[in-house]
């Protein structure tokens, strides 16, 4: 009996990717049948090639950062709740044949509010703004707190609503779009996960007098959003940027009615 040609026999690929995620999805397309060609760097050659040579040489785990935490997400194969909800990566372990995968941003988030900052979050007001997979991270840890209300508030409504219902079975929180926030009061704490306040463009927040504002993005100096929120002795206001690294306290905070650099 004559054998079947393959799905993609005939048909050429080219494939410039490189870390895992691309040259993965080529093996797939070159098991259907298809001519992959993979384009790699002079003498370095692909990234990935050094992962394998950590793992051979005892390699025990990565810390995964930017841009590479989607590649990460791709290769591994024992993926926790938290990274699966993410849809990335930031922390990997080598046990035998298997590669676990965990995300600890929201932790990081959560220990710097709640230890650097020395603001709890249980029984306060909560807002989220963004629907990104940093916020995608953070919502695990930050359900965990117990806030009295938790709202996520994107641009794109129909984004904020996805993540309600994606994240039901862990518990609830209101998913609103910009335009809701002016009926929704003053928070105690607001985590801006969006790089819109970079360009000057913020969603119509209200900050309670003793609030926290707590920035994602890097930038230099205070962005916007920071800027917009309430300067006083008591309203510590922290700049971060979640990463694979622990938790830092950063000096992006208004302490004793003065803002830093000021």
């Amino acid at each position: 009996m004559a054998t079947q040609p393959l799905p993609l026999t005939g048909v050429r690929v080219v494939d410039y990717s490189h870390f895992l995620a691309g040259p993965f999805l080529s093996r797939c397309l070159a098991a259907m049948g298809a001519e992959v060609i993979k384009v790699e760097r002079p003498k370095a050659g692909d990234a990935g090639r050094a992962h394998a040579m950590f793992v051979a040489r005892a390699g025990r785990g990565l810390n995964i950062t930017a841009p590479c935490k989607l590649d990460a997400f791709a290769y591994a194969d024992d993926l926790r709740d938290r990274a699966k909800l993410a849809g990335a990566v930031n922390a990997m372990k080598f046990d035998g044949d298997r590669v676990i995968a965990d995300n600890f941003d929201g932790v990081g988030l959560v220990n710097d509010i709640t230890r650097n900052l020395d603001r709890p979050m249980k029984g306060r007001r909560l807002l989220l703004l963004g629907a990104g997979g940093t916020v995608r991270g953070a919502i695990l840890p930050l359900l965990a707190q117990e806030p009295a209300e938790f709202v996520i508030a994107n641009r794109t409504v129909a984004k904020a609503l996805a993540l309600a219902r994606q994240f039901a079975p862990y518990g609830s929180f209101a998913a609103v779009g910009y335009d809701a926030l002016a009926d929704r009061g003053a928070f105690d704490i607001v985590v801006n996960g969006t790089s819109a306040s970079l360009h000057g463009e913020l969603p119509p927040v209200s900050f309670k007098p003793d609030g926290l504002a707590y920035e994602l993005a890097y930038g230099k100096g205070l962005t916007p959003f920071l800027r917009a929120a309430p300067a006083s002795p008591w309203s510590p206001t922290a700049s971060a940027c979640l990463s694979s690294r622990p938790p830092k306290r950063l000096h992006g905070r208004v302490a004793r009615g003065r803002r830093p650099g000021r």
